[in-house]
């Protein structure tokens, strides 16, 4: 059992973490640390990576394309536009 959730409890510091550096609007940090994750994929994951994408791009030391890039990837990862089942279901 060790063995199988051993990575458990890492992502779950990782995660808070992330959190934090959000919280403090540092979507640097927040990013690297997302980046870390075993798997940045799963539901937690990708609130998070949404959420750092949301405030990457209101950074206005960015420029307007690298803010706008940040606004598609968190429409990408928006839990509504990610379920392809309903685009196969005209198929």
């Amino acid at each position: 059992m060790r063995e199988r959730f051993k990575s458990v409890r890492r992502d779950v510091q990782r995660g808070l973490l992330c959190k934090l550096f959000l919280r403090q609007g540092d979507w640097r940090s927040a990013e690297e640390v997302w980046n870390s994750f075993d798997n940045n994929r799963d539901r937690f994951g990708v609130a998070l990576g949404r959420q750092i994408y949301e405030l990457k791009a209101e950074d206005q030391k960015l420029s307007l394309v690298e803010r706008q890039r940040a606004r598609d990837e968190a429409a990408f990862l928006d839990p509504d536009l990610t379920d392809t089942a309903l685009i196969h279901l005209y198929d």
